[in-house]
């Protein structure tokens, strides 16, 4: 059987992996760790040796065939310590991911192009407020999530009240590289 990833590199990001028949065999968040700035502030970054641990993990597990990284760019009104934190850590996650999967095809996708067709029921937004626009479509992605997978939970633990963005998000990113390249391998 062919297994196929998708990648929300973000740092509430995650990784699942889909079978061929659309079965989603894993969906975990992206290891991150909590450190103090130079200014003393709490601050998250991706905790690289867990990263290449759980993909380890995964090659050893599953044959893939394709594995799917959403982009990430910068966001407008994001600062440059922020933009620059959101490369440097897609950049560990793309090298990780190329590394360890070299024999896979990797594939770049921007969130539009899942989006438009793993996310069939937007919800139209009034506000001009795009905060509030994105955070709706977070919510239709989770519930787009649940919809095609309706025996997991998108919690990120058991503790979790809400349903977490990422996981969903690498789970719609997983069954679209799926739908692409299923036919192809």
């Amino acid at each position: 059987m062919k297994y196929f990833i998708g990648i929300d590199p973000g740092l509430k990001g995650g990784i699942a992996v889909v079978d061929s028949e659309g079965n989603l065999v894993v969906c975990e968040t992206l290891p991150s760790l909590k450190e103090l700035s130079v200014k003393g502030r709490n601050i998250s970054r991706p905790d690289i040796k867990a990263i290449f641990r759980l993909l380890s993990e995964i090659k050893l597990a599953f044959e893939i065939s394709v594995v799917m990284i959403e982009k990430q760019m910068a966001l407008p009104g994001q600062n440059s310590v922020g933009t620059f934190n959101t490369g440097k850590g897609y950049g560990i996650i793309l090298a990780a991911a190329t590394g360890m999967f070299s024999r896979s095809e990797i594939k770049i996708i921007t969130c539009k192009e899942w989006q438009e067709k793993m996310i069939q029921d937007r919800t139209f937004i009034q506000s001009k407020i795009r905060r509030d626009r994105r955070k709706q479509l977070k919510l239709d992605s989770i519930k787009a999530a649940q919809e095609l997978f309706p025996d997991f939970s998108f919690k990120k633990s058991i503790k979790s009240k809400a349903d977490s963005d990422g996981l969903s998000d690498s789970a719609l990113i997983a069954a679209y590289c799926r739908l692409t390249y299923v036919n192809s391998y």
